[in-house]
């Protein structure tokens, strides 16, 4: 029997009844707010905070916006490299890294605030373009979105442009590429390549337990299943959110040795069934590169494995059985993940 899912409590907040998307250019580089944001990211650096060399430059939110929402975004230097932030109700968020001070340049940044899930919560996102110098102007862009009701940030990035976001048709959030490849004058072209949407997620996962033991005659393991990452309000294609799994394996056979064609040790994988619908994890093995391996009796062998989704490479919903295989012996554990 599958167990009731636990409600997670977060901090109580104000609520934004906020009817349509808001998507804004920055403001002129200014100091708004700035006392209050070193006050958090001192705190955000703990003990660090009197070791660490650092300076806070400006805040690049427009003032309204700021007080609208909560929110400001600050530049911040940090052993020569800038470093952006953003401040969301009394929290900090790492939006980007844009290296040695001396070789990048940003040139804009773009916001848009929305309540996709329709949840009352805000979700910030954020594009942070920039370029190298102008001898080499090779551009990134760092896209982040911030979600207000769970604390929670999720990145992702597009090379060789800069994005921006906007409206379709339909009052889609969509990310675009501007084809422009310098920003010597602080504008942008607009484009329509669409590099991804921001569409609500619908999704939810009830595992049977969050720990779990299982033994054959070769091995055990126990099985620790960390949703903190599976769920996100929001999907898009470049995303990446899932669930992990770790197994812990106690091997309890005969010792033996062998070569491994992908040079990694092995331990017991998780697999997801539903019919013929399977979630694999990502990637496989772990980092013990080597050619050659010997496995003794009472050898543990621990594994933790990633199951992404977005919108391109999205789960089938129903329940499926966890399927715990090692050297060809399986332990199937039924009805152990539900996805609505």
């Amino acid at each position: 029997m599958i167990s009731e899912p636990v409600e997670i409590e977060f901090k109580i907040k104000n609520k934004h009844n906020l009817k349509d998307n808001d998507i804004f250019f920055p403001s002129e580089a200014s100091a708004l707010n700035k006392d209050r944001f070193i006050a958090s990211f001192k705190e955000m650096l703990d003990e660090k905070a009197n070791e660490m060399e650092y300076e806070v430059l400006s805040n690049y939110v427009p003032q309204e916006k700021s007080e609208l929402y909560n929110f400001d975004a600050f530049s911040v230097e940090m052993n020569d490299e800038i470093h952006f932030y953003a401040w969301l109700n009394d929290k900090i968020y790492n939006l980007a890294n844009l290296g040695n001070n001396n070789n990048n340049n940003y040139h804009f940044l773009h916001f848009c605030v929305s309540d996709i899930n329709n949840d009352g919560y805000l979700e910030i996102s954020t594009s942070v373009n920039f370029n190298r110098t102008s001898k080499n102007p090779f551009s990134y862009t760092n896209l982040a979105i911030i979600d207000d009701y769970s604390e929670k940030i999720v990145h992702f990035y597009s090379n060789n442009a800069f994005a921006y976001f906007k409206e379709d048709q339909d009052d889609v959030i969509c990310v675009y590429m501007s084809d422009t490849k310098t920003y010597d004058d602080g504008s942008y072209d607009e484009s329509n390549t669409l590099l991804t949407k921001l569409l609500p997620n619908d999704y939810k996962f009830t595992f049977r337990k969050k720990e779990y033991n299982c033994s054959s005659d070769n091995y055990d393991a126990l099985i620790t299943i960390d949703d903190n990452t599976a769920y996100f309000p929001v999907l898009s294609d470049r995303e990446r959110i899932g669930f992990k799994v770790n197994v812990d394996m106690t091997y309890l056979g005969e010792s033996f040795s062998y070569v491994n064609p992908t040079d990694y040790l092995d331990g017991a994988t998780c697999t997801f069934i539903n019919g013929e619908n399977k979630i694999i994890c990502e990637g496989w093995g772990g980092n013990d590169a080597v050619t050659q391996f010997v496995v003794l009796t009472g050898m543990k062998i621990n594994r933790t494995y990633f199951y992404p989704y977005n919108l391109s490479y999205q789960f089938k919903k129903g329940t499926y059985d966890m399927v715990i295989s090692y050297r060809g012996e399986s332990v199937v554990i039924e009805d152990f993940l539900t996805i609505e």
